[in-house]
């Protein structure tokens, strides 16, 4: 059922990048961050779930979970995510998001984004969060200043068809002995 719901997701996220494609709108962009980033939660723990026996990790940090797998799992994303070199070319955007009562600075002309998204482990790093952050991104703001928010399309959709594509080799028994 994990593997059905992320796929869904999945479905729902890049429905919603098309309507980005078109309008760039902070809901719709939001909305991407939130199906997209809960869509590779629910890939990360159908992988646990066929992996190990039924039994999977709680909570939504993505890199907490990616560093559950064995070596050979992260090897087989990693190569995965690097087939999908187009997706991964694509530029990643920043937006400066206003919140709050005060008028706050000017944003800067450059903002330093949070990974390198050049790889399948940091994309993850750049977006463990991005599920809750991006459902709650109301609660991120504490000052008077600008909510930053990183929009890394191709770098989701290669970790996304990653996990679907590991996730079915793991189903077709590509890597049974692997995990003893």
């Amino acid at each position: 059922m994990a593997f059905d719901q992320a796929v869904s997701w999945s479905n729902q996220a890049n429905s919603i990048r098309k309507q980005l494609d078109k309008r760039q709108d902070t809901c719709f962009l939001l909305n991407f961050l939130v199906c997209s980033g809960l869509s590779v939660e629910l890939y990360l723990k159908a992988l646990m779930l066929v992996g190990r026996n039924g039994l999977v990790t709680g909570g939504h940090d993505l890199l907490s979970l990616y560093e559950e797998f064995p070596p050979f799992l992260k090897h087989e994303l990693e190569a995965a995510y690097h087939s999908h070199v187009r997706d991964i070319s694509h530029p990643i955007d920043v937006q400066a998001i206003r919140m709050s009562v005060n008028r706050p600075n000017t944003p800067p002309d450059t903002h330093r984004l949070s990974s390198e998204y050049n790889s399948f482990e940091t994309t993850i790093k750049g977006i463990k969060s991005v599920f809750v952050k991006s459902r709650y991104f109301f609660e991120q703001v504490t000052t008077d200043d600008y909510a930053y928010i990183e929009y890394p399309p191709g770098q989701i959709k290669a970790v996304i068809f990653s996990l679907h594509q590991v996730y079915e080799r793991f189903i077709k028994g590509d890597f049974a002995g692997k995990l003893t």
